[in-house]
């Protein structure tokens, strides 16, 4: 039984979809780089080290998103509330347009959203939350406005976490 998938095992193939079996305990870098037909990637049930959620690959616990595959056809993405890391490359080539990062994200790695020429909106959780608060109160109390001030320092140490990318 396979216990590794080496690096770039299958960049640039064909392949639409691929599931990952339960004996798989290691996948090499680079390993879906430039798929451009995967729409999926899914991991067989009780696999102790990867999991899936929506086709896209994450470790066990869903705090490491590892893969968004790039021919899935979809103009935004929410990013699961308990991710924390983005691998590198985990978007690049991706066709988003918006992307919602939830406020555990701690570690975004390198060129995570290189050659993705629609991304043209990255929000946060948070975002949604000051733009509910603030949208149509004439004059928000000053607990607003210190929460609205707290939910943009958040976001300002995102962006600079994704400026840091390029």
């Amino acid at each position: 039984y396979m216990t590794t998938i080496g690096d770039s095992a299958f960049q640039s193939s064909n392949l639409i979809e691929i599931t990952i079996p339960l004996s798989v305990e290691s996948i090499g870098e680079f390993t879906f780089n430039k798929c451009e037909s995967l729409t999926q990637i899914i991991v067989e049930e009780g696999n102790a080290i990867y999991s899936s959620s929506e086709g896209i690959l994450f470790d066990k616990s869903k705090e490491i998103l590892i893969q968004y595959p790039i021919g899935k056809i979809q103009q935004s993405y929410a990013i699961p509330d308990n991710t924390k890391i983005l691998l590198e490359s985990s978007f690049q080539y991706s066709s988003l347009q918006s992307i919602t990062f939830p406020d555990t994200i701690e570690e975004i790695q390198n060129n995570v959203f290189s050659d993705n020429s629609k991304l043209n909106e990255a929000k946060t959780y948070a975002d949604n939350i000051k733009d509910d608060l603030l949208n149509g109160a004439s004059e928000a109390s000053d607990t607003l406005k210190e929460l609205a001030d707290l939910i943009d320092e958040n976001h300002d140490k995102l962006c600079k976490m994704i400026d840091a990318q390029e």
